[in-house]
């Protein structure tokens, strides 16, 4: 299991980490539908790790009894991941927007390619 928040990690606390995710796992694969509470109970798990796991796409709330996780831009139930599927499209279409705007501190060539603006220094003859 390797994640970037994990990176940050020592080794014991990635073992223990995957040994949580492990009996997290094990225990809705025997009890589908089960709610995320009956989960921490019973593997003794916090919830926040639990609802990590679902942000991480590790386990899918869908898996679960409810939504346990909202997105972070509207707060709709979601499945996994941070953001619905509305919202990633709309996150997405942002960024692709802004990515074809020309940049700021550059101008065109007469053949139309980008150079920075610099300071240019003529030799003196």
């Amino acid at each position: 299991m390797t994640h970037a928040g994990i990176r940050k990690l020592c080794q014991d606390c990635i073992d223990k980490r995957e040994d949580e995710f492990l009996r997290v796992r094990d225990f809705i694969k025997s009890n589908p539908k089960v709610a995320v509470e009956v989960v921490c109970e019973a593997t003794d798990v916090d919830e926040r790790r639990v609802r990590e796991f679902i942000r991480e796409g590790l386990i899918q709330a869908s898996e679960l009894d409810g939504f346990p996780v909202e997105c972070q831009k509207c707060g709709k139930p979601i499945a996994r991941g941070v953001y619905c599927p509305l919202c990633q499209q709309d996150l997405s279409s942002n960024l692709s927007r802004k990515s074809h705007r020309p940049e700021q501190g550059s101008q065109k060539t007469k053949a139309g390619k980008k150079r920075p603006l610099v300071l240019q220094y003529r030799k003196k003859k």
